[in-house]
C-alpha cells in the first residue's frame, strides 16, 4: 500500500499526468472556486502494487463526491489500464475495492 502518488510504478504515474492528483491527506481542490493557488482536483485514499498489478483509488470534488478506481496490468515498463470505474464509497483495502469493483461490474 503506498499514500504518495510519487511510490505508484513509474509507467502508473505517466498515465495519471491527465488526472492531477494530491497524495493521501495532502489538500486538494473540492468544489469549483479555487484559491489562489489551483490545487489537483483528486486526492490519492491508497494505491496498491504488486508484483503485475497496481490499483489506485481516488477521491474527486465537493458537492458531488466522488470515490474512483483504476486496475493497471504491469507489464516492465508498461502499464496497461485494465478498468476504471466508480465506486460507491472509500475503500479501507484492496480487498474491499477488489470487490467494490466486481459488484459495480455486475
Amino acid at each position: 500500500m503506498v499514500s504518495k502518488v510519487d511510490q505508484l510504478p513509474l509507467p502508473v504515474q505517466v498515465d495519471l499526468q491527465d488526472f492531477p492528483m494530491a497524495d493521501s491527506g495532502e489538500s486538494y481542490q473540492m468544489g469549483c472556486v479555487s484559491g489562489h493557488e489551483p490545487l489537483p482536483l483528486s486526492r490519492l485514499i491508497f494505491g496498491a502494487v504488486a508484483d503485475d498489478e497496481c490499483y489506485v483509488h481516488f477521491e474527486s470534488g465537493g458537492f458531488a463526491h466522488l470515490y474512483s478506481a483504476r486496475h493497471y496490468k504491469l507489464n516492465g515498463n508498461k502499464a496497461e489500464l485494465v478498468e476504471s470505474s466508480y465506486v460507491p464509497e472509500k475503500c479501507d483495502s484492496v480487498e474491499q475495492l477488489k470487490q467494490m469493483l466486481v459488484d459495480v461490474a455486475d
